[in-house]
């Protein structure tokens, strides 16, 4: 008898701790409702569905490497067939953009920490929107130039294939620390205006970015 009566209190404290649990998190000002309430903040800055944190502009430049024919499409190339790798290089200037998406708020984790007074965030990684690349600006030259090269023909050649990787590189920027550090800031200068708008006790906040998977 004492032992089911000892197993029915644990049972009721173990609910009561839930229950108490759920009540805390969902309250006004609890975490759940911080949570909702910033992201909601957030995507009322968005029309697109990602939080922009962070632009800039860069020179990207590519490599490819590239088959050449000796003396170009002279008759004498024709003839002897003797073909050359040479490398082509592409760069231009790019307006790059780091944002974080907004789409599903699983990702996401807001915390106040009342004791420090810190807004907590736990975002999800940092991406690399798609560049917008000034063509106007666009240079491709070969880099082992030789006379005998069909210089044109070989940029020509690859010129696609290259466009298509400034984006990889692009993508890549968003692992640089001083980008991180850049986007860690913005995000939390919003949140500490978050947080006046809200009247929550947060003197600082601190960012952490997710990885991409």
């Amino acid at each position: 008898m004492k032992k089911n009566t000892a197993v029915l209190a644990g049972a009721l404290i173990l609910a009561l701790g839930i229950m108490g649990g759920l009540l805390i998190a969902l309250r006004p000002g609890g975490r759940r409702d911080v949570e909702s309430r910033f992201l909601s903040y957030v995507e009322g800055l968005s029309e697109t569905g990602r939080l922009v944190l962070v632009q800039g502009r860069e020179r990207l430049t590519v490599q490819e490497s590239a088959k050449g024919q000796l003396f170009g499409d002279t008759t004498l190339g024709d003839l002897l067939k003797i073909r050359s790798d040479a490398v082509v290089e592409l760069s231009a200037w790019a307006e790059l953009s780091w944002a974080v998406d907004l789409s599903d708020p699983g990702r996401w984790s807001v915390r106040v920490n009342r004791g420090e007074r810190i807004l907590n965030i736990a975002a999800p990684p940092l991406l690399t929107l798609t560049p917008a690349l000034r063509t106007e600006t666009l240079e491709a030259r070969v880099l082992n130039r030789s006379i005998f090269l069909d210089e044109k023909k070989m940029i020509d050649s690859v010129r696609a294939a290259l466009t298509r990787r400034f984006e990889e590189i692009a993508r890549s920027t968003s692992d640089r620390p001083e980008v991180r550090n850049r986007a860690a800031a913005s995000l939390s200068a919003i949140a500490l205006a978050f947080c006046r708008k809200f009247k929550l006790p947060a003197d600082r906040a601190e960012v952490v970015f997710g990885l991409e998977e």
